[in-house]
């Protein structure tokens, strides 16, 4: 084997992986699937194990998987296991990028379904068509349940729909994924802020409107300001760039773009793009989107270089290696779509840098941004403290306390998922310590606990060595 032959090798299997329910380290561990061709492809990773790659898949071993190998052959393991998983997450990017066909299991499973398919280009599905379960990201189906794709949050939905029930909607379900049952739920983050749409008053289409923007996220103090911590280090977001254009009096565009970093595997720009024929002057309550669109851009191989290279800001970028849209609304207001971009961007700090210079004179009673201090005492969980627009956009404030009351007990619950979590690393470690007979403690094997972590470890997190002081 080559290394051409390699990597061929690992498109193969994950292309095989990715009919399995297992996890990756899993299914190369017990040679479920292709055993003599994963046989061969660890003896040739480990023929060129170097001692970056030991620095680096080191911290791994202590996990336990692979546990019957000698040392290099572990570590030539762990490394196929991330490239494997690497490779198989671009395939189900792709997959779920692909248009709407009568072929895919959604549709082989609920024919019915692809007649609301949004012509000409199949990407989207007209939600009156499907029913959203308890403002989750799973949507009832004729025979079943399909979902959401995990790059729009269900929040975004719910909330467009219940404020505006009445305008056409389209959204973007996983064509990969249908299920007779009811499926769990997924956990996400959580985070609210009052909804208060006339914030953005002095908003202005007239000529003199800043026009374009670029907008880099630089690292921030852990001490001061954690959210911009929190989306450069581990959201990996580096950009927002914005371009807002009135082509004629009466037709006025906005596409707005996030960018993570350009090293970034999978490298998956966030863009908004909505529009409106309402002319200038126009008093801005009373403007009125055509539509609003949210995708995802994907960038591949050197067209992630060549997009980084590029600002949307100076005019036309580089095409995506592929794309699909994930939401569209029309005939809504104007400054929903400031909400959306809340809910859909991951970074709130980049957001309000660009709103900020929309409102150069600071009339505005902005919304405070979240950067609270960092005390570990405080057991705050990071995830609480996105800035993003509300799951729901209520017309009347007081429609918001039964959620907030919900979210009151969510905390305590965090802080209980927490404690859990704390208490099943300390056993991880204490299994793992070394024999002492005068303390009473022999060798235990290493622990389980570490292959639920395992799971959610990407690429990202042991690739990149600028982040090894992070």
């Amino acid at each position: 084997m080559d290394l051409d032959g390699y990597l061929a090798a690992v498109d193969r299997v994950a292309l095989a992986f990715a009919a399995e329910a297992e996890a990756v380290h899993e299914l190369i561990e017990r040679r479920g699937v292709l055993p003599d061709l994963l046989d061969e492809m660890v003896a040739f990773r480990r023929s060129f194990i170097d001692d970056a790659d030991r620095r680096r898949l080191a911290p791994f071993l202590e996990f336990g998987f692979f546990r019957h190998d000698e040392r290099d052959t572990r570590l030539a393991s762990f490394a196929l296991t991330f490239e494997v998983e690497n490779a198989l997450g671009s395939l189900r990017l792709r997959r779920q990028c692909e248009p709407y066909r009568r072929d895919h299991p959604l549709f082989r499973a609920a024919p019915s379904l692809f007649d609301r398919a949004r012509r000409p280009d199949n990407e989207l599905l007209d939600l009156a068509a499907v029913n959203q379960v308890d403002d989750s990201e799973v949507f009832e189906a004729p025979g079943g349940h399909g979902r959401l794709l995990g790059w729009l949050s269900p929040a975004l939905v719910h909330g467009v729909r219940a404020a505006h029930p009445q305008a056409p909607m389209y959204v973007r379900l996983d064509p990969y994924d249908f299920s007779v049952r009811r499926p769990p739920r997924r956990l996400d983050e959580a985070a609210v802020i009052p909804a208060n749409p006339k914030w953005l008053a002095p908003f202005s289409l007239r000529k003199g409107m800043k026009d374009r923007g670029h907008y880099v996220l630089e690292d921030g103090d852990p001490k001061t300001d954690m959210a911009r911590v929190w989306d450069y280090r581990f959201r990996h977001v580096r950009r927002l760039e914005c371009r807002v254009e009135r082509r004629e009096q009466d037709y006025l565009t906005v596409m707005v773009e996030e960018l993570p970093r350009a090293d970034d595997p999978l490298m998956v720009g966030r863009c908004v793009h909505f529009d409106t024929r309402d002319p200038a002057g126009t008093d801005l309550a009373a403007v009125v989107l055509s539509h609003l669109d949210l995708a995802i851009n994907v960038y591949e191989g050197a067209r992630r270089q060549e997009r980084w290279d590029a600002r949307l800001a100076d005019g036309k970028v580089p095409d995506a290696s592929f794309r699909t849209h994930l939401f569209r609304v029309e005939g809504v207001p104007f400054l929903r779509a400031f909400d959306c971009c809340r809910l859909f961007f991951r970074s709130a700090a980049l957001l309000d840098e660009w709103l900020d210079d929309l409102d150069p004179g600071g009339k505005v009673a902005r919304r405070p941004r979240p950067s609270v201090p960092w005390r570990p005492d405080r057991r705050q969980s990071l995830l609480r403290r996105r800035a993003a627009a509300p799951p729901e956009f209520p017309r009347n404030p007081a429609e918001n306390r039964g959620f907030l009351a919900f979210l009151r007990n969510l905390r305590h619950l965090q802080s209980l998922v927490d404690l859990t979590l704390l208490v099943s690393v300390l056993l991880s470690a204490f299994r793992n310590l070394p024999a002492c007979p005068s303390l009473g403690l022999s060798q235990g094997r290493p622990s389980d606990a570490g292959e639920g972590a395992l799971r959610g470890v990407t690429i990202d997190a042991i690739t990149e060595p600028h982040l090894d002081g992070d």
